[in-house]
């Protein structure tokens, strides 16, 4: 089983799988920022004064739309694909005023991220204080050269995401949503020991919103 590199309403029923609240709220919010290419105002200040997680909803214009529109990609089977082929997605997190941003293996099945990790560290320290999570993934990335300084770029196809974060519970649960994990890597079907499901967790992101880019390719 690969490693990592590097909600709400309490018992909640999605795709099959039940899912624990992670801080136990019964919050409705949604940030779905599309995405931001000004700089954030002097005046900007990534706290939510009510709770003190970092919360962007409000601060800036919901649904920004992407400065250069021509690179933007909308079509949900698009990323999906791109969601498939990637290696890695990088998990943004926020609590106590501190950004974080892990690298992590993942499977993705049904508009849910599946992602693994020890029962106790950073992470999942900070999803307990804030299931809010951004994430991105890319593929195809490559130099594009030129005589010029200035001149040179990057081909890339990537997407970014916001989502809600809550651990997979029950033992079937659990070892269903490694499978979705592995068979991102290595297809086919797998068996779990029962002793090592259960010292991990697995992690569900049920996505809310996310925008595609492309950069140096026609598609």
């Amino acid at each position: 089983m690969p490693n990592s590199a590097g909600p709400g309403g309490q018992g909640i029923r999605a795709n099959g799988q039940t899912a624990q609240n992670l801080d136990g709220s019964n919050s409705s919010e949604r940030i779905e920022i599309r995405g931001i290419s000004a700089l954030l105002p002097s005046s900007f200040s990534p706290t939510n004064s009510e709770n003190g997680d970092c919360a962007l909803a409000g601060s800036l214009p919901e649904g920004s739309p992407m400065r250069r529109s021509e690179k933007e990609m909308k079509d949900r089977a698009w990323m999906e694909s791109i969601l498939r082929k990637a290696l890695v997605c990088r998990i943004a997190l926020c609590a106590d005023h501190e950004p974080y941003l892990v690298p992590m293996n993942f499977g993705y099945r049904d508009g849910c991220l599946y992602l693994h990790s020890a029962p106790a560290g950073r992470k999942i320290d900070l999803l307990r204080k804030n299931n809010r999570v951004c994430f991105e993934v890319e593929t195809d990335c490559e130099l594009s050269p030129s005589s010029k300084a200035c001149k040179w770029g990057v081909k890339y196809r990537s997407v970014i995401g916001f989502g809600r974060a809550s651990l997979v519970e029950g033992p079937k649960e659990k070892a269903a949503a490694l499978g979705i994990l592995v068979e991102h890597y290595a297809p086919g079907k797998f068996q779990f020991p029962p002793r090592t499901v259960a010292k991990i967790v697995v992690i569900k992101v049920e996505i809310e919103s996310m925008t595609g880019k492309k950069s140096g390719y026609p598609d």
